[in-house]
């Protein structure tokens, strides 16, 4: 008892730190869980609908008449093709020979997948950039507004 009597302060002072130490490893447990994938359970079954290694060379041979480039990016469950179209192309043919990218796809990917389509050209047109989204529910592109 002499010892408590003779060291209150340390005592009170040892109890507040590991009292703060609970504290905090509890706030930062609260505020970043650990363990979990990032995307949470949104990206289950992706591994049923895996996306080919060469998908943008596929895409370049199957649009070579108009597309000069293709670069295609996945991030979860959103596929996002560049492509940069050739310069005599109009926006409404870009627009238009975009959708045969479709057929790349397999019905179970179109209907897992969120598509997004950025069409560029490497000279200052009025009309470009143009971007194309088709969620997964829907049949085709949501395109930009034109800037014309």
């Amino acid at each position: 008892m002499n010892f408590i009597k003779r060291n209150k302060k340390l005592l009170v002072v040892i109890t507040v730190f590991l009292v703060a130490l609970v504290a905090a490893i509890q706030l930062k447990n609260i505020l970043y869980p650990s363990g979990g994938a990032i995307y949470g359970n949104r990206l289950d079954g992706i591994e049923e609908v895996k996306l080919a290694e060469d998908l943008d060379k596929q895409i370049q041979e199957k649009l070579k008449d108009f597309v000069s480039k293709v670069e295609v990016r996945t991030s979860g469950r959103i596929i996002n093709i560049t492509m940069i179209v050739n310069p005599d192309i109009s926006s409404s043919v870009a627009k238009d020979n975009s959708k045969k990218i479709f057929e790349l796809f397999a019905e179970k990917q179109l209907n897992y997948y969120d598509i997004q389509v950025f069409l560029k050209k490497e000279t200052d047109a009025t009309d470009f950039p143009i971007i194309g989204y088709k969620h997964q529910n829907k049949d085709g592109f949501t395109w930009t507004k034109d800037r014309a």
